[in-house]
């Protein structure tokens, strides 16, 4: 080729690469989304949107490469929206991942805690079954009889005998309310009313003795009901559940002792008559010992004094104040003055010492 020639090629090649147009500032910044992590992201999690900018972008390229740079632009900006939104749904996925495993570990959690919680429940109901069984053992060792002493350590000794029995009266009636089966219950029974009958005489020689070993007896003839009544129908738990739910009331302070799950309640009446609130609070009682019928419930009515009748007219409308609400299982005892928890004679005793307690009875030791 002659050395024109090879002048007029280098010219026409000059006038092509002059000729082509320069990269757009849109597809420039299509460019910069393209290799920012987002996008990497978007398309593992949003494949589709991401597709379709994809497109978009594509159609972008051949628009410039054909001349129309308008058209690129147009492409390019809608591009750079589908990116957008590609982005968007990417952060929403992770957002739905991040919230599955953490209602995934919360459904963990709750299963571990539900596990620990049978686990402190079984252990709460073996540590209480144990300590009973330790007491039933320790009242049952073999007693040192009690000796002569003076007339105020006897007197002391009579509170402290028609305390023991009344004790023991409970733990036994506890044992019939679970229906007990023992043929020994109405033999304790018997010796429960000769003991009681020698009390009320005020004796010069306090039977103690006899009301320790009827007590011993009584827990130990609850103890056994129990025993059968799990074996019927097991029932671990039953009386923390019991409890827990009166707890959750806050005008009841709920206890637990050898007898069951125990609520007591003050100033209920107005006279012989239920008060507004302590109808209300009597009736909600009744509810709930309907919804845990295998809770007998002893109500026991103390006062200041000799039951009169006053007192027989207030247990007969607790009672059927319980009744209207569904309770079934129900034993009313008057305890008078068996039971005081502030001496007689202390100032403000008597409001203290009047109170309603309604037992649970427990079918579980």
């Amino acid at each position: 080729m002659s050395r024109r020639g090879v002048g007029w090629l280098l010219a026409g090649v000059l006038t092509l690469g002059c000729g082509a147009a320069p990269r757009s500032r849109a597809l420039l910044e299509l460019d910069a989304l393209r290799a920012t992590p987002a996008s990497q992201e978007a398309e593992r999690l949003a494949p589709q949107a991401f597709a379709r900018a994809e497109q978009l972008r594509g159609s972008a390229e051949d628009a410039q490469r054909e001349g129309d740079p308008e058209a690129a632009r147009v492409l390019a900006e809608h591009a750079a929206a589908a990116y957008q939104r590609a982005f968007i749904l990417a952060r929403l996925a992770r957002a739905e991942e991040r919230r599955t495993r953490a209602e995934q570990e919360l459904t963990d959690a709750r299963r571990a805690f539900a596990k620990l919680e049978a686990a402190r429940v079984t252990a709460t109901a073996a540590a209480d079954a144990t300590e009973l069984r330790v007491k039933v053992l320790r009242d049952q060792l073999p007693l040192v009889e009690s000796e002569p002493a003076t007339p105020e350590r006897e007197a002391a000794r009579l509170e402290a005998a028609r305390a023991l029995a009344w004790d023991a009266r409970l733990y036994c009636t506890a044992a019939q309310l679970l229906q007990s089966a023992e043929p020994s219950l109405p033999t304790k029974l018997g010796a429960l009313d000769t003991l009681d009958a020698a009390l009320s005489k005020r004796p010069t020689a306090t039977p103690i003795d006899e009301a320790l070993r009827l007590r011993s007896g009584c827990l130990a003839e609850l103890t056994q009901a129990r025993r059968a009544a799990s074996a019927r129908s097991p029932a671990e738990g039953v009386a923390d559940q019991l409890l827990s739910e009166l707890s959750a009331v806050p005008e009841l302070e709920p206890s637990r002792d050898e007898r069951g799950v125990v609520v007591t309640l003050r100033g209920l009446f107005a006279g012989p008559r239920l008060s507004a609130e302590g109808a209300r609070l009597v009736a909600s009682l009744g509810r709930t010992a309907k919804a845990h019928p295998r809770f007998p419930v002893l109500v026991l009515l103390h006062s200041s004094g000799a039951a009169g009748a006053v007192d027989a007219e207030r247990g007969q409308r607790l009672l059927a104040a319980l009744r209207a609400e569904g309770a079934e299982h129900l034993e009313l005892r008057q305890a008078s003055g068996a039971r005081p928890l502030l001496p007689p004679r202390r100032t403000g005793a008597a409001a203290y010492n009047e109170r309603v307690e309604l037992v649970f009875v427990s079918p579980t030791n």
